[in-house]
């Protein structure tokens, strides 16, 4: 038989999820590994997906998403924050795994390199594994509420590297960047020409 991916053997295990895969054993336990919330779906929700799916919403999409869906966040984020963006510039995914690995795959090629949070999320680092570009870490400052770390970033960044990723409110960590984090952030990728 032949071997499977090389790349697939690069990736490292995740160890949130052999932290999940041990809890399941467990009785009382409060997971707080994954991001999963500790509530059922409301309701509401579940009664608003059935009656779509009764009424034949059980087909694909345009790949972006439904319009209709695209067009009410083009008039959300207009409405809510000013912000004006036509609905063919708004894609649709099944959750924020789905967005930032597409999103990585449009911006970033082989042997480019992608500045990742640490602590972060392990799906970054095999996001950017699987489409053999490379990730390079950013230290997050506990002392400072896991914010970057800048001097750090400064030394981190070179003219190879294509993105950076962020996330706030942090995963795992929780902290979240307050204003004058998210403007340091913005004037490093605008200084280093980076998508973020």
């Amino acid at each position: 038989m032949k071997s499977i991916s090389i790349v697939r053997e690069k990736l490292p295990r995740s160890g949130i999820r052999e932290i999940m895969e041990r809890a399941l054993l467990m009785e009382d336990v409060i997971h707080l590994e994954v991001g999963e919330p500790n509530v059922d779906t409301p309701p509401h929700i579940c009664e608003a997906a059935y009656k779509a799916m009764n009424q034949g919403f059980t087909h694909y999409t345009s790949n972006s998403g439904l319009e209709t869906l695209r067009r009410q966040i083009a008039l959300h984020l207009q409405q809510q924050y000013e912000f004006n963006v036509d609905k063919n510039n708004i894609i649709v995914t099944p959750g924020a795994v789905t967005a930032l690995n597409v999103s990585l795959l449009a911006l970033v090629d082989s042997g480019e390199e992608v500045l990742i949070p640490d602590p972060g999320w392990p799906n970054y680092e095999q996001m950017i594994i699987n489409q053999e570009a490379i990730p390079i870490r950013y230290n997050l400052t506990p002392e400072e509420g896991f914010t970057p770390d800048f001097y750090h970033l400064e030394k981190v960044v070179t003219s190879n590297t294509k993105a950076m990723v962020i996330n706030t409110p942090g995963n795992p960590t929780g902290g979240i960047f307050d204003k004058n984090t998210i403007r340091k952030i913005v004037n490093f990728v605008k200084k280093h020409d980076l998508y973020m």
